[in-house]
This record gives C-alpha cells, sequence and structure tokens, in this order.
C-alpha cells in the first residue's frame, strides 16, 4: 500500500514571518513534522511542497523529499489544501508515474502531533469502511453555552440547555494536525468524503501555529512532554 504523507510550506506568512522556519525548542518548526512523519512506523513517503529554496532546502537536511517546487500561484494567501494536493499528484504522476493509495495532508503547524498519533490514525483509518480521515479536539469552550449580542442583549443560542457542564453534548474542531484522503476524493475536488473518520487528539496535543502566542503555547506543550531534541 503507498501512502504519501504531503507536507505544505510555502515562505510566506501573515501572522510569524517566515513561520515554517521559526525556531521552536531550538529547531526549526518544520523538524517537528519531519519527525513525526519519518518516525512512523507505518511506510510513507513523505513530500515537501514548497515554492521557497531555503525552506526546500531545510526540508532536505530534515530527510523530506523535496522533488519539484511549488508554483508561486499556489502559495499565497488564497492558496487551498485542496490544490496543493493536487497540484502534488500531478506533478508526481507526471514526473515518476507514481499514484499512491492513500494521501496525507500533514501541516507544519501542528508541532506537538507526534509519529504514535500518526499511527494511531492509520490504524483508525484502516480499521474498516472509512474513505478519510479528520483529527479533531474537544471544544475547551462548549457552544451549548455560547450567547450572541444582538443591539446590546446577551442572548444564549441555545434556549434549553442543561445547567451543569457534564450534562453537555461534546463538541469536537479541527485540530489541522492530519488529514487523510484518497486520490479519488481529490479528482473530486474533496478532501474529507461522507465516511470520515474521527481521530480525537487531547488539545494540549492540538497546538496550531499561527502566530507568536501560539508559538509560546507550543514551547510550554514541548517542555510539558519533555520532547524537545538537540539540533
Amino acid at each position: 500500500m503507498e501512502i504519501l504523507a504531503v507536507i505544505p510550506a510555502r515562505g510566506s506568512s501573515k501572522g510569524l514571518e517566515r513561520k515554517n522556519l521559526a525556531p521552536l525548542g531550538g529547531r526549526p518548526l518544520l523538524a517537528y513534522t519531519a519527525d513525526c512523519v519519518l518516525g512512523a512506523v507505518h511506510p510513507l513517503r513523505a513530500v515537501l511542497s514548497t515554492e521557497d529554496d531555503e525552506i526546500a532546502s531545510l526540508g532536505r537536511r530534515l530527510g523530506l523529499e523535496v522533488p519539484f517546487r511549488r508554483p508561486v500561484e499556489l502559495a499565497g494567501d488564497e492558496s487551498t489544501s485542496l490544490e496543493v494536493l493536487q497540484h502534488t499528484l500531478a506533478a508526481l504522476h507526471a514526473d515518476e508515474g507514481y499514484a499512491p493509495d492513500w494521501v496525507l495532508l500533514l501541516q507544519p503547524t501542528s508541532p506537538l502531533r507526534t509519529a504514535a498519533h500518526l499511527d494511531a490514525a492509520l490504524d483508525l483509518l484502516f480499521s474498516g469502511g472509512f474513505d478519510s480521515l479528520i483529527s479533531l479536539t474537544p471544544m475547551r469552550q462548549n457552544p451549548a453555552w455560547a450567547y450572541r449580542v444582538t443591539d446590546g442583549l446577551a442572548e444564549p443560542i441555545e434556549r434549553e440547555r442543561p445547567d451543569r457542564r457534564q450534562g453537555l453534548p461534546g463538541y469536537y474542531y479541527p485540530n489541522g494536525a492530519i488529514y487523510a484522503t484518497s486520490p479519488e476524493l481529490l479528482a473530486s475536488d474533496r478532501i474529507l468524503g461522507d465516511r470520515c473518520a474521527a481521530f480525537v487528539m487531547e488539545p494540549r496535543e492540538s497546538v496550531d501555529v499561527d502566530d507568536a502566542w501560539d508559538m509560546a503555547v507550543a514551547e510550554a506543550g514541548l517542555i510539558h512532554a519533555k520532547r524537545a531534541p538537540r539540533w
């Protein structure tokens, strides 16, 4: 079974300049995703998609494949993950005739995701009946207790809701750490299918780095996990 792990890392970013190269625990942010994919038990082909020479060079030093440069028009703020995955598949097929069975999207902005998470997610995906997978984390603030503000008035969104937290329904949101899909879904302009597996991760494992505040939280998470290796 061929599993392709695509790691998208463009050079520019809004919230934190040169985010994918930014230091975290003494290493570039990208290094943690390289550790994750290269440390997995499941055999994976790890391809870095970037338009940036410095990121490409770092990726190779970290052990990632960089078989092409992403077109600049797919490295802007409006570019989508779907477009990046579709371009990666098309480029690999055109150059090598390569066609994987499964495609993973592993964003460098999830530095607390580990190889163990990735292997567990793949075990779940392959357990039967799923056509895709998304990693989720429980919402810390339950939306059943949310309010809207209308003309200065606080109005509860849910009119009937439990008074105790234990009675609330569970809600989850994507943490951005792991997506799994197939070439067939991508060909239909979708990443997630109708039988999408839910891989749940703890909130402390689910930092999604967008700005300096997120980097500080991730740094604290690394210290807590005691897994910041030397560069």
